[in-house]
């Protein structure tokens, strides 16, 4: 289904992923992969007792920290998403940004 938008639009699509309560929270680089909006948020990924950061690679529940809503933060707010916690050391720097057109 992507190849098919980036066709019929004549532009590649990126994933994007967020909520309604946290707004933004990472994005995708031309290299493919996503990264953390860490100016934004602070993004966990927890284990089964949601008091402890899962290791690399491990699949666990969400969690949001958001640095920006001062009137009523969300503290390790868990959004009930899960996800798979990606490598520390791959950082937006090493990626090309964005390609526009």
């Amino acid at each position: 289904m992507r190849e098919e938008i980036e066709f019929v639009f004549g532009t590649k699509a990126y994933d994007f992923y967020g909520s309604r309560e946290v707004s933004n929270i990472a994005g995708e680089c031309d290299a493919g992969r996503m990264h953390l909006f860490d100016f934004w948020n602070c993004v966990e990924v927890l284990d089964d007792t949601k008091t402890r950061q899962v290791s690399t690679g491990q699949e666990g529940a969400v969690a949001i920290t958001n640095v920006f809503n001062y009137s009523m933060p969300l503290i390790r707010y868990d959004i009930g998403d899960m996800a798979c916690s990606g490598l520390k050391d791959v950082r937006a720097e090493t990626c090309s940004p964005p390609s526009r057109k």
